[in-house]
């Protein structure tokens, strides 16, 4: 029996590699769905740099930082590979160009050991590294150095989502800067800090701190890792037949179920032969087909972990009830929207919750209380 996985397929158009291929006539397909139902705009490698470009001489111009999440591995080469060329053709000039993350230089090793082997590389990693602007950061002093640089600067740092690593102190640093901007080169999952930012929260919570969001918010979408709808049925269409079926992975349900249908039309295989399966699903894999699918007892996880972070769910909750307070009209109100909160919690209807001091007459002008400060 025999199984292809498909990875990351990326897109047609891609630095360093070929365009996504595989042999065909597997008995089982996994295929990522990443961008089920979704397409994004045909570009070339020179018009993704013209993009690029553009991006880069705006947030210039506003005199700030230019600060992009990025994955370690690949997206932050692809970057660097892209801004090199840029430099040495003279289309953008910035001050500085930092990529600070220990695994990303790592892996940025690599890929100057073997670029020789890399496709569609107009700018080898001696070319590239040789310009005094490069910075590739491992060292915490180094990093924190970054933070006493306000303007003029590109910073690339993993984690691509915003949700771990050091770029989430580079996003602390100049999201309240008015003349900053951060610029998304990949898919925001839901729940994750980019998706919050990306989205247009006024403020966010970094580091148990609350940051105010005066950059300027771009998106770029043409660095994604993953390929688009169109790439990705053309790309199970000609690995077919599969002769058990097709599991469509790493993907929302929305864009597998938008997929899977569009398989079943292009190819018409059946139903039961494109198949989107939910965690802990176990199936027993036979070469005619799928014998049977079994869930445990017990889920390892609450299956609302997997669509949402309860952490960056709790940060937002603070920051509403923060703006809920100050934009209440008195302290009246204030305190009765807490003793609401806290009948909830104690789980007791609101008529038997008292709050925890007098309430003020409404309209008061007496001593001003702690949520007046």
């Amino acid at each position: 029996m025999t199984i292809l996985f498909s990875g990351d397929l990326g897109p047609d158009q891609k630095v360093f590699y070929k365009e996504p291929d595989a042999p065909a006539g597997f008995d089982y397909i996994l295929c990522e769905s990443t961008y089920g139902g979704r397409e994004r705009q045909d570009y070339t490698l020179a018009e993704r740099r013209q993009a690029l470009k553009t991006e880069i001489n705006d947030a210039l111009a506003r005199g700030g930082n230019l600060v992009i999440p990025a994955f370690a591995v690949e997206r932050s080469q692809e970057l660097l590979h892209d801004i090199g060329l840029l430099i040495k053709q003279g289309e953008i000039s910035p001050q500085l160009v930092f990529l600070d993350s220990p695994l990303a230089s790592k892996v940025t090793s690599v890929y100057k050991k073997y670029d020789a082997m890399f496709e569609d590389v107009e700018l080898s990693a001696n070319e590239l590294f040789n310009d005094s602007r490069f910075r590739i950061i491992e060292a915490v002093e180094e990093s924190k150095a970054i933070n006493s640089i306000r303007g003029g600067a590109i910073i690339m740092s993993a984690s691509g989502m915003a949700d771990a690593g050091r770029i989430k102190h580079h996003l602390r640093n100049n999201l309240p800067r008015a003349n900053a901007t951060v610029l998304f080169v990949g898919y925001q999952a839901p729940g994750t800090l980019g998706q919050i930012i990306q989205s247009g929260a006024k403020e966010v919570r970094i580091h148990s701190e609350l940051t105010p969001v005066r950059a300027r918010i771009r998106s770029l979408g043409n660095y994604s890792a993953h390929a688009d709808d169109s790439e990705l049925r053309a790309w199970i269409k000609e690995r077919l037949p599969a002769h058990g079926a097709v599991f469509l992975v790493h993907g929302e349900d929305e864009e597998r179920a938008t997929l899977r249908e569009e398989i079943m039309r292009d190819s018409g295989l059946s139903g039961d032969q494109v198949i989107i399966p939910m965690l802990d699903d176990a199936f027993e894999l036979r070469p005619s087909g799928v014998a049977g699918v079994s869930k445990p007892a017990q889920p390892r996880i609450d299956p609302i972990q997997i669509t949402s972070d309860w952490h960056n769910a709790y940060a937002s909750f603070i920051i509403d009830l923060s703006h809920q307070l100050q934009n209440a009209t008195n302290d009246r109100e204030r305190l009765e929207l807490m003793a609401i909160l806290q009948s909830k919690l104690r789980g007791t209807g609101v008529s038997s919750a008292a709050p925890a001091r007098p309430i003020p007459p409404a309209g008061s002008t007496g001593e001003k209380t702690a949520f007046d400060e």
